[in-house]
């Protein structure tokens, strides 16, 4: 979106990456600046652990997610991983503690001859192997078809005062 005088135009952009929104924070002097930034964002987001300054903005089409500690597709993320670099199936163990009405599950994945460990305990056995999914695919060297593969809009705009 552009703003501000015609002499001086301020930009501001939005990308759309698998169907999360990520928008730039600031207005730029360019529109390419504006979406490299939001680019950016997006990019921090998919890679490094979450943090307040790179959430997506909305989410496009999803219903409202369940309060859960982790991301539900990780374990299909991997599954797919695995699949397109020859690898065999990842392979899950669970450990469980606790008295048997609080039990608490961790997970173990193995994928690729190397192991990862759910974060912490969770209390379904279904968090807790997405829960190491997800230490793995942020572990796992990334392929450069990740990025080609990926879906990809950028949206850029005018701010207007």
């Amino acid at each position: 979106m552009n703003g501000g005088p015609q002499h001086m135009p301020s930009y501001k952009a939005s990308v759309l990456v698998n169907g999360a929104i990520f928008t730039s924070s600031d207005t730029f002097g360019s529109s390419k600046e504006a979406q490299n930034q939001a680019a950016m964002r997006a990019f921090l987001n998919l890679t490094w652990p979450s943090s307040a300054s790179s959430t997506p903005t909305e989410e496009v089409g999803a219903t409202k997610p369940q309060e859960t500690p982790v991301t539900r597709l990780s374990k299909r993320q991997l599954q797919n991983y695995a699949r397109k670099n020859n690898l065999d199936e990842p392979v899950f163990t669970i450990i469980t503690v606790g008295p048997p009405h609080n039990f608490h599950y961790k997970a173990t994945v193995v994928i690729g001859g190397k192991s990862f460990d759910s974060p912490t305990f969770f209390n379904t056995i279904k968090d807790a192997e997405q829960g190491a999914a997800k230490v793995a695919l942020k572990e796992l060297p990334i392929s450069a078809d990740l990025f080609k593969k990926a879906s990809i809009l950028v949206i850029s705009y005018v701010i207007s005062n």
